[in-house]
C-alpha cells in the first residue's frame, strides 16, 4: 500500500519556468554579440584574401616583363592568378573580388565581404 501524502522529488513548475526565462534572457543578450563577431570574422577573412590577391597580381605583373597593368585580368579567379598561387574559387567570406586598374599604372584589389563591407587594397 502507498502511504497517503508521500512526496516525490522533482522540480516545481515555477522552478522550471524560471530556468527557461533565464535561458531566454541569455539568448537574447548573446545573439547580437555572436552576429557581430561573425561579421568581424568575415571582414577579417575578406581583408586577408584581398591582401593575398594583391600579392598574386603583383607577382603576375613582375614575373614576365611583357605583362602590363593594362592587360591585368579583372577576375580574381583568372587562370593567370591561379598560376601564381591564387585559389580558383572565392572563399566563403568573400562575395566579390576584382582586380581594378587605378590611375597612372596603379592597380588594386577590391573585395566585398559576406557582411557587405567593401575593401580596396592598392599597390
Amino acid at each position: 500500500m502507498r502511504a497517503i501524502g508521500k512526496m516525490t522529488q522533482g522540480f516545481t513548475l515555477i522552478e522550471l519556468l524560471i530556468v527557461v526565462a533565464i535561458i531566454g534572457i541569455l539568448a537574447a543578450v548573446l545573439t547580437p554579440n555572436l552576429v557581430s563577431a561573425r561579421n568581424k570574422a568575415h571582414d577579417g577573412a575578406a581583408m586577408g584574401y584581398g591582401r593575398h590577391m594583391l600579392a598574386y597580381a603583383t607577382s603576375w605583373l613582375t614575373n614576365d616583363p611583357k605583362n602590363k597593368v593594362a592587360d591585368m585580368p579583372s577576375d580574381c579567379n583568372d587562370t593567370a592568378y591561379v598560376a601564381e598561387g591564387a585559389s580558383s574559387s572565392l572563399p566563403v567570406s568573400v562575395q566579390t573580388c576584382e582586380v581594378v586598374k587605378l590611375s597612372a599604372g596603379a592597380y588594386g584589389v577590391k573585395v566585398k565581404s559576406l557582411s557587405g563591407n567593401e575593401y580596396t587594397f592598392s599597390n
